[in-house]
């Protein structure tokens, strides 16, 4: 069996490729945050600065609009599929949802006059993850949160600390003052990050945030103040989970900062990629080849449209500092 992934994940490789191809003196340390249901106009921060509605009006992101100016937002990001299990085991394992037989959420359906691919419905244990990879390149790591693609768990696939093989559920167990466990996983992230750092071991923890499931869970104080503000509507308990979960990745953050990770003293490399239920695509809907009503100047789509394949069910906010990254830019595939 071949040891490297068929299709790599890009948002990580392109931050520790280096130290796992050419062994520089000093391996990166990695922290993947992914949030769950968040579109790509979901933040307060302008994901393409010429497109006015690649950010939220209502929502506020403070957290995330100061670490978009530490180094490079990926424009067009897209979530590996419209769904959640397809996205997370591509992400784990650097292949398509179609090349993994995974690639809905619902249970198999009959009576339909296509009869549906294979669905594995569990991560097998001969796949190899790149949690594994990071392992024998010598790094300890950790996965927080939902996992949510079976298989025994992240214990069985890599993971040296983990939360169990949790799914959608954990989110409504968690209310104030630690909304659907933003506040404990930031806690247990800078905890291993402490012991890994002690340790001097190169360490990988990935962040599966609960939210934006369970927005009711959000901390009270968090759904007054967007009860009050206005054009908020319906949109109070999500805009506030969405500044609660913003807190949480700030002090993931700072963490960091605290434990001396970050600039030419620990070579940290932090990720947040934002998803609208659930992530795949074995193509980009948004390439003219695929898609060829394509138009790169139009406004991004309704803000909520997961669970479809379309350029609102997959398109994420995603970016980080990393090395070669220009703060504050934005990076755009255009039209080939």
């Amino acid at each position: 069996m071949s040891r490297i992934p068929d299709l790599a994940v890009a948002i990580l490789l392109a931050g520790c490729a280096t130290a796992l191809s050419a062994a520089p003196p000093r391996q990166p340390n990695i922290v993947l945050m992914l949030a769950d249901d968040q579109g790509w106009d979901g933040l307060s921060v302008a994901m393409a600065p010429d497109i006015a509605g690649s950010k939220s009006e209502l929502f506020q992101t403070p957290r995330l609009e100061a670490f978009a100016r530490q180094g490079m937002r990926f424009t067009d990001a897209y979530a590996p599929a419209p769904v959640c299990s397809p996205s997370r085991i591509s992400i784990q394992c650097g292949r398509t949802p179609a090349a993994l037989h995974w690639t809905k959420a619902a249970p198999p359906e009959t009576g339909h006059r296509l009869v549906e691919p294979r669905d594995i419905r569990d991560i097998p244990a001969g796949r190899v993850t790149f949690a594994e990879l990071l392992h024998e390149a010598g790094y300890t790591t950790a996965h927080s949160g939902k996992w949510h693609i079976g298989g025994g768990g992240p214990g069985a696939h890599g993971y040296d600390e983990h939360d169990g093989d949790i799914g959608n559920e954990q989110a409504y167990k968690f209310t104030d003052p630690n909304p659907v466990d933003i506040f404990g996983m930031a806690a247990r992230a800078e905890e291993f990050i402490k012991k890994a750092r002690d340790a001097r071991k190169p360490f990988y923890v990935q962040l599966s945030w609960n939210a934006l499931h369970a927005p009711e869970n959000a901390l009270e104080a968090t759904k007054r103040k967007y009860a009050a503000a206005d054009g908020a509507g319906r949109q109070v308990e999500r805009a506030a989970i969405t500044e609660d979960l913003d807190t949480g990745v700030g002090r993931v953050l700072d963490a960091i900062d605290r434990l001396g990770l970050t600039g030419t003293r620990g070579d940290t490399v932090k990720e947040l990629v934002g998803r609208l239920e659930g992530y795949l695509a074995a193509v980009d809907a948004r390439m003219p080849k695929t898609n060829p009503d394509f138009d790169p100047a139009a406004p991004p789509p309704p803000r909520k449209q997961g669970g479809r394949g379309g350029r609102g069910g997959q398109a994420a906010p995603g970016g980080g500092p990393g090395k070669g990254n220009a703060p504050g830019k934005s990076q755009r595939k255009g039209p080939e």
